[in-house]
């Protein structure tokens, strides 16, 4: 579940949630797109710094 202030990463079958906005420390988030392996995250703010941030998440392996 997404939006632009809050990126919550969810896998019921193994029952896990990750809150990547507070992991990450990041907010402002601008786009969100995902491939077979990773999803990548676009955001404006990170530690209360204004700036462009890509980070990415290994879907089978997000707690890296």
């Amino acid at each position: 579940m997404t939006s632009s202030l809050d990126i919550l990463f969810v896998d019921i079958k193994k029952n896990l949630e990750i809150d990547l906005d507070d992991r990450e420390e990041v907010s402002a988030i601008q786009n969100i797109i995902s491939d077979n392996k990773h999803f990548y995250v676009l955001a404006n703010k990170k530690e209360q710094r204004l700036g462009y941030y890509l980070f990415n998440v290994d879907l089978n392996n997000p707690d890296v």
